[in-house]
Order: C-alpha cells, then sequence, then structure tokens
C-alpha cells in the first residue's frame, strides 16, 4: 500500500488548536499558500490545548489519536498555542509521541532534537520599551504577562524587567498583572489597574495582540481615550492590529515567515531525512498610534522605497503569471465568465500598487463595488483568492507590504458591507 504512494504527492499534518485566533489565522495562512507552490497536501488537525485536566480538551484532543505514519508523512506542530499554560516537558513530550515516527517541526518552540522554528522576541520588545521611556517619557509603565508556562511569555516578562532595571525603574507589584493571552484576560487586567488596584499607569505594554485589542476596546467602554489618558502596545502584530481605532504599537512576529519555513523545512526533511535543525526569525518593532505617536496608517517599519528599475523589473516578472492566476481563480471560484476581465484587472492593479506604491488597487475595487452594490462577499473571496495565490511568488521583503495592502481592501469591503446592512435595517422598519 505504501509502495503505491512514492509518487503522489506529500502529505503534511497541522497542529493547532483554533483555526480563526488572529495568532493561528496568519501562520495558517502561510502555511496554505506555501504548501500551493511545493504541490504539498495539508491536512489540519483542530484539537484542543493539552491540558489533560480540562473535559473539553479531553474530547477535541481525541483527533491526535487519528495521525500515524500512514496516513501523514510529515508533521508541523503549533507547540506555543498548544500548550499554552502548561510545562515544556509535558509539550516535548507529546511531541516526541510524534517525532519516533514522522518527520517533525515545531513552531515557536524550540524542543531539542526536532527541528524548530522560533521566533526571537527580544530585540523588537526591548525598542518598544524604549521608545516609551525616552520618546514619550512614560513613568507609570505597568506590564500584562502571558501564561506563566508560556516559554516566549517568559521571555518578554524577563526582557521588561531587564529593561526596567537599566533605566533605574523600580517595577511595583502592583503595576504587573498575570494574564493568559486570552481575550478576558485584556478585560480583566484593565478593570483589575484601575478598579481594584485604583492605579491610572500612563502605558499599558501588553504581551500579545489579543489581550491589548480587548483592553482597548475596554477602555472605550469607559469613555477612556486611547491613547491621550492610556496608551496601549501589544505583541504579535496580527490582522485586527493594523484596523482597530486607534492603530496597535506593537512587535511584529513574521507570522508568514514562521508558516512559510515551516513548509520549506518539513519538506526537507520528508524528502531528504535530514536531522534537526534550529531556525531563528527576528521581531521588529512597529510604530502606530496607540503608544501616543500622530502617525496614521504610516508604519515606521514599512519597507523603504526600492530604486524604480527594481520595482519596474518585478512587476514585469510577476505579471506574467496572471493567466495563471485567473487559472487559479477559475478552478477555486465559482466565477462568471463576464467577471473574468475584472479578477484580471484587480490582479493587475494589485501589482502595480504593491511595486509602485500607488493607490489603484483600492481604487479599483472601490469602483467596482460602488458600480455593483451587490453581492459584495464576492469581494471578499477575490481578495483571499489573491493572497492565496500570489504570496508564495513574493521575496520576503515585499511579504508585509503584500499583508497590509490585502487587509487594507479587506476594510474597505468590511466598511461597505456594514453600510449595505444597515441600508437594508432602515428599509425593513420603514
Amino acid at each position: 500500500m505504501l509502495e503505491g504512494r512514492i509518487n503522489l504527492r506529500k502529505r503534511i499534518g497541522i497542529l493547532v488548536n483554533y483555526l480563526y485566533e488572529g495568532y493561528q489565522l496568519k501562520v495558517l495562512s502561510s502555511l496554505f499558500s506555501t504548501a500551493e507552490k511545493f504541490n504539498v497536501d495539508i491536512f489540519t488537525f483542530v484539537g484542543g490545548n493539552l491540558n489533560s485536566d480540562d473535559p473539553e480538551n479531553l474530547q477535541r484532543n481525541r483527533i491526535y489519536k487519528l495521525i500515524s505514519k500512514e496516513n501523514i508523512d510529515g508533521l508541523i506542530i503549533m507547540g506555543l498555542v498548544l500548550g499554552r499554560n502548561i510545562p515544556k516537558y509535558r509539550i516535548v513530550r507529546f511531541y516526541k509521541y510524534f517525532s519516533k515516527h514522522i518527520p517533525t517541526v515545531s513552531l515557536g518552540l524550540e524542543v531539542k532534537d526536532i527541528s524548530s522554528i522560533v521566533i526571537e522576541n527580544k530585540t523588537g520588545l526591548k525598542n518598544l520599551l524604549i521608545h516609551l521611556i525616552e520618546d514619550h517619557k512614560y513613568e507609570k509603565i505597568a506590564f500584562v504577562t502571558g501564561p506563566p508556562n508560556n516559554e516566549e511569555a517568559k521571555k518578554r516578562y524577563e526582557t521588561f524587567i531587564e529593561v526596567m532595571k537599566s533605566y533605574k525603574r523600580k517595577v511595583e507589584p502592583e503595576f504587573i498583572y498575570e494574564g493568559d493571552f486570552t481575550k478576558s484576560a485584556g478585560i480583566n487586567a484593565v478593570k483589575t489597574f484601575l478598579d481594584e488596584r485604583k492605579i491610572r499607569p500612563q502605558v499599558i505594554v501588553f504581551s500579545n495582540d489579543v489581550m491589548a485589542i480587548s483592553a482597548i476596546e475596554e477602555l472605550n467602554r469607559r469613555n477612556i481615550k486611547v491613547p491621550d489618558e492610556i496608551a496601549i502596545t501589544g505583541f504579535d502584530d496580527i490582522e485586527e492590529a493594523n484596523s482597530i481605532n486607534p492603530s496597535l504599537t506593537t512587535v511584529r512576529q513574521p507570522l508568514f515567515d514562521l508558516g512559510k519555513k515551516g513548509i520549506e523545512l518539513c519538506y526537507n526533511l520528508i524528502s531528504e531525512g535530514k536531522g534537526s535543525e534550529k531556525i531563528v526569525l527576528p521581531s521588529q518593532f512597529v510604530i502606530r498610534e496607540s503608544c501616543g505617536c500622530k502617525i496614521s496608517f504610516k508604519e515606521q517599519t514599512l519597507i523603504n522605497k526600492s530604486d524604480s528599475k527594481i520595482n519596474v523589473k518585478k512587476f514585469e516578472d510577476l505579471i506574467k503569471i496572471r493567466d495563471k492566476f485567473i487559472k487559479f481563480a477559475s478552478s477555486n471560484l465559482s466565477i462568471a465568465q463576464d467577471q473574468l476581465p475584472f479578477i484580471d484587472e484587480l490582479f493587475t492593479s494589485f501589482l502595480e500598487s504593491l511595486f509602485y506604491e500607488n493607490n489603484n488597487f483600492l481604487k479599483k475595487l472601490e469602483n467596482e463595488i460602488f458600480e455593483k452594490k451587490d453581492n459584495l462577499e464576492i469581494y471578499n473571496e477575490y481578495l483571499h483568492m489573491i493572497s492565496k495565490f500570489i504570496f508564495s511568488y513574493l521575496k520576503e521583503e515585499v511579504i508585509q507590504r503584500a499583508e497590509n495592502l490585502i487587509q487594507k481592501a479587506l476594510l474597505l469591503v468590511s466598511n461597505n458591507l456594514i453600510k449595505a446592512l444597515r441600508y437594508e435595517k432602515s428599509k425593513t422598519a420603514e
């Protein structure tokens, strides 16, 4: 049976706890799009957290027992999210159960004798804290940790303490809140600081974006202005970080690269049987509005404009794959023939905006929405199709710009959807 599979596509399993949380969604998007390039099949096993004391997780984790070397050629495990709040040795034990028989890659967590891709947390967070202290002159700085057993959360807290000591800042216990990376922790941190401890930090530094965004929403509910009254920062740079108001100052984890390298490494392990390898990706400080900087959507870390001749060459190289994209879109979406010219134009304008840094893509989309005004959901599908197809062709230096462009387009569609729903509701009310 196995001999008959020698020339078939490789099968890579992805182990994750949720599909739609910001961190997981961004990594999974990269995994799926890169898998297309490597011509591999992806099997996503959505289980629970590795917490045997929780009955819900016990039920959800049964799916992991379906994994074997007979149905999977390689595994990519997102260990940090699966083992969100358990000791590392228990996560490692989970890895070893599979790695004895299946080529295995760990994303986000370094595991001895297993190929691992990790993100260097310290530099980005250190630069963020220096910005808050030196540029904004903040004195009262609160910090919200992640789960105590989480490796990345520990490193972020240690970095915070280290920077505070280097500036001879005393860290008061009441300015530290133990979070767990969840939305409710961000809300509870605000309640604890303001209501229970009766303190008013000038800025709250959160260990991830999910908590930071929920804190901004809680402060908005209380009519406390961010950043004028309390500044907020996060960590991860998930999609919502750039669309929330005010936009979130954060530390960018290269989550797309995390997924991309994961597929590449796992594929090589399957094909070539190499030993374990460790890859470290850098984090990057991103200035937006929530820290107190009045810069709107202009991000300090965006790639500098390249020489126009280089941009022309990149554009000309990629425009040649238009026909391939149309074929890809036609096979994955039910597109009417009269829509194909628009799909072609949208793809072309995306590449123009990406390399010439103009607004043609957003203008094209906005004009089409204004003219059609119906079935706006289809434009979300078009945008996801573009990102799924093109990212595997882009070099690392332009991927973040491409992600920002797609995100702005999705926001444009979302705003028009909301307007359309409100209009329909008002007509029904009449």
